[in-house]
């Protein structure tokens, strides 16, 4: 039975800021973008991670993500919210943003459902992260990444 776990932990690393990135540019850092996937929606979060010389090991920063293998969005938050795991402050950011983005993709559709299709989003026929559907563009991620981590 499909209880609607994650089912894609994606991490793209960059040497430096993205073009689609809000994030504002931060001298001696990279920047990290995780994409989760789950009941057909995509949420992707963002975040700067202090470089201090080194290059930056996707494995390793992400290997707190392991424990959300085949949980839900909805535990991920639960346990995301306890605040019991020692994560850095950029993996929390990251993986609240996601988390939030899948929500926001999740719910526009059963809005749009719900009230007969009247309802517009920002990414109209996409089911990725509606607030920020370029942050989530795959074929940008590729592009522009130095390198690629997935979990499951």
């Amino acid at each position: 039975m499909d209880r609607g776990a994650i089912i894609g932990i994606e991490l793209f690393a960059f040497r430096s800021r993205p073009s689609f990135s809000r994030l504002a540019p931060s001298p001696g850092h990279g920047y990290v973008v995780l994409r989760l996937s789950a009941h057909g929606y995509t949420g992707c979060g963002e975040c700067a991670v202090p470089l201090n010389g080194q290059a930056l090991d996707l494995i390793k920063w992400g290997s707190f993500l392991k424990e959300l293998r085949l949980s839900t969005p909805e535990e991920a938050f639960a346990l995301l919210m306890t605040g019991e795991r020692e994560w850095s402050p950029c993996q929390r950011q990251a993986l609240q943003s996601a988390l939030s983005g899948w929500v926001l993709a999740r719910s526009a559709d059963l809005l749009t459902a719900v009230s007969g299709g009247s309802v517009r989003s920002g990414a109209s026929g996409s089911k990725g992260d509606r607030d920020r559907p370029e942050l989530c563009a795959l074929a940008a991620l590729i592009e522009e990444s130095e390198s690629y981590y997935s979990i499951l």
